[in-house]
């Protein structure tokens, strides 16, 4: 069942399925025997291995890794699954979420449960970095297996990765992810070439008042900015005269008209 495969997307390409196409394209297919879009999981079983050896059993992954495995029950007449592994145990969190289709009559495909690895037995168990999600179809368990077996689930998908080391740009902008289209590199935005110096030395501490670049592109000395910020300060304050002996007429124009 073990298997290990140095399989390459082509540059650009990142594995990064949602919750939906999990389910819909990799599980539900695994389960029905149907051929994969692609043969990058793995199948294992996850529960005989610690989670820092599993980075090493995928067939692909960079900060996670997916995996097909098997579950078992418990006790051979309960519902429990046994998580169990290796040097720990895995402790779910929280309550199963629902997936549902996005399209359509929203359907629950199946459920995603959330779980963290503790090493050690009670009550000296350690919580680790370590977490998993676990996906399986909706009513996958009553369906595949009778009561007596110990077998709770012929395959569940499960995705690892460690606290932490997540990359950013999985998808931060969902939009574009789900619209299938790449990730866009941002382009670095540009900044007026500013001279620390003169920036420093002047009386004039905010930057945006100082004209330090010329047309040319270089830079101006400490007295050209101090008197490029004087000429633009007295046009300033011409225009705003201007504007007073404007309005004075104006008034005086309206006084008369009413005498």
């Amino acid at each position: 069942m073990e298997t290990c495969s140095n399989f390459q997307f082509p540059p650009g390409f990142r594995f990064h399925p949602s919750d939906e196409e999990l389910l819909v394209h990799y599980l539900q297919n695994k389960v029905n025997s149907r051929p994969l879009p692609a043969s990058v999981i793995a199948e294992i079983d996850l529960y005989k291995y610690n989670p820092w050896e599993l980075p090493n059993k995928a067939m692909y992954g960079e900060d996670e890794w997916y995996f097909f495995s098997p579950r078992d029950r418990k006790y051979p007449n309960g519902e429990r699954p046994n998580r169990a592994a290796a040097s720990g145990y895995w402790k779910a969190t929280g309550t199963d979420k629902p997936i549902l289709s996005c399209c359509g009559s929203k359907r629950i495909l199946g459920v995603k449960k959330a779980l963290v690895f503790y090493t050690g037995p009670p009550p000296n168990r350690f919580k680790t970095d370590w977490i998993m999600n676990e996906y399986r179809l909706h009513h996958q368990s009553k369906l595949s297996r009778s009561k007596g077996s110990m077998r709770l689930d012929d395959w569940v998908l499960c995705r690892i990765r460690k606290k932490g080391n997540m990359v950013k740009n999985t998808c931060e902008d969902q939009g574009s992810c789900r619209m299938g289209f790449p990730k866009i590199e941002e382009l670095q935005p540009t900044f007026r070439n500013y001279n620390a110096d003169i920036i420093m030395d002047s009386p004039y501490k905010n930057p945006a008042l100082l004209p330090i670049q010329t047309n040319s592109g270089s830079p101006l000395t400490l007295q050209q900015a101090r008197a490029q910020h004087d000429k633009d300060g007295h046009k300033a304050k011409d225009e705003d005269n201007l504007d007073k002996v404007k309005r004075k007429a104006t008034d005086e124009k309206n006084y008369k008209k009413k005498s």
